[in-house]
């Protein structure tokens, strides 16, 4: 079984860890080649079956066991990948069991790459709970693992999502929104210097520039994002994404998030690459906002 994970042959991976289930006799070897299946139906994608292997493994493994914790871990991905698959129509029922597994997963004593991944399912599980309280324990979660490894580029990044998230959540045009605003775009901003750049970052940096009313900053971002990703619509997408959520908002921060992309418009539409595929990405995202008036 091992030979075929190593390929990435998940299926006859599978296929030896049943015929080795029908010979295992002790709990402990049991609950091990449980967790080895469960894992191995987690990188097939089929979380619901991984999920009965590895609640199997739980009861039957012990902290003497050095797998103890391995069975909790992916159980809090696997719960989490079935809510977004399908799409919170669950409820908070499978979040909750996400939350529960990760945070079981670290009391077991999970070090190095399991730990980091451990405390990020735990904070994206907050995160879709979509309540500023949640939002806060995230932060939390994230905050704790970065005091331990401060060089850990996609908890920074994290990290701002979160922050722009309570930002979101807070009065609006108050100090405390503007605060959370500026310490989303610190960790962004963090994580870039440490190597986690990518054209979804690029558009946080954007957004939180214009939100912050700095068009300065946000066309300095985006024409650095120009130069370095080929497939720029995607930046627009994400970028505007964010502008949806403003919807609502108030006529003053409208007004402030138009008048910032009249101005990338502006930059973007006069370079030849922008084309009409560039266009059309604007036209998705926005819809029919009208961008031939004064904001």
């Amino acid at each position: 079984a091992e030979r075929y994970s190593e390929k990435g042959d998940w299926d006859n991976a599978a296929g030896e860890l049943e015929q080795a289930l029908k010979i295992a006799v002790s709990g402990r070897q049991k609950g091990e080649t449980l967790t080895r299946m469960g894992w191995t139906l987690f990188k097939k994608e089929e979380y619901t079956q991984s999920v009965e292997y590895l609640e199997e493994a739980v009861n039957l493994l012990t902290r003497e066991s050095p797998m103890y914790a391995l069975p909790w871990f992916y159980l809090g991905a696997d719960y989490l990948n079935l809510w977004i698959r399908h799409a919170g129509a669950a409820g908070v029922e499978l979040l909750d069991k996400s939350v529960d597994a990760s945070r079981k997963a670290l009391d077991a004593g999970l070090s190095g790459e399991y730990k980091q991944q451990a405390h990020f399912n735990l904070s994206l599980a907050l995160m879709r709970y979509g309540t500023k309280e949640k939002f806060l324990e995230a932060k939390d979660v994230i905050q704790r693992l970065l005091e331990e490894y401060p060089g850990y580029a996609q908890g920074h990044f994290l990290l701002g999502e979160i922050f722009f998230l309570i930002s979101d959540k807070s009065d609006r045009g108050s100090d405390e929104e503007f605060g959370f605003l500026r310490s989303a775009m610190v960790e962004m901003e963090k994580a870039k210097e440490l190597g986690y750049d990518d054209a979804v970052l690029s558009a946080r940096l954007i957004a939180g520039y214009l939100q912050s009313n700095e068009p300065a900053g946000a066309l300095e971002s985006l024409e650095i994002a120009l130069e370095k990703y080929a497939a720029v619509d995607s930046i627009y997408c994400a970028l505007f994404e964010r502008y949806r959520h403003y919807e609502g908002a108030s006529a003053q921060v409208l007004a402030r998030w138009k008048a910032g992309t009249v101005k990338a418009l502006e930059v973007i539409f006069g370079r030849k690459k922008a084309g009409e595929k560039i266009r059309a990405a604007f036209v998705r995202a926005f819809g029919g906002f009208d961008f031939s008036k004064e904001p």
